[in-house]
């Protein structure tokens, strides 16, 4: 399980701010294990999010903190 520095369990279509709100986006997968990660190429645990910005990005689990990506919303299914 991924956790956002403010302990909240990272989703896919969660919305999040970056860079210290100078952009927003959406998380599109969730790389919770090295064996998801391995799926796409990547060596590391972390979350894809897309913004307009940056377009599809990969953060590191391990860059939370320092890319400063908060939780904003979730869009809860009724």
């Amino acid at each position: 399980m991924i956790k956002y520095p403010d302990g909240t369990e990272a989703r896919v279509g969660d919305r999040v701010s970056l860079s210290h709100d100078a952009d927003s986006g959406v998380v599109t997968k969730v790389f919770d294990s090295l064996e998801k990660a391995e799926t796409w190429n990547l060596d590391e645990t972390g979350l894809m999010i897309e913004s307009v910005a940056t377009g599809l990005t990969f953060y590191p689990e391990r860059s939370l903190d320092e890319d400063e990506i908060r939780f904003v919303s979730r869009v809860v299914a009724s």
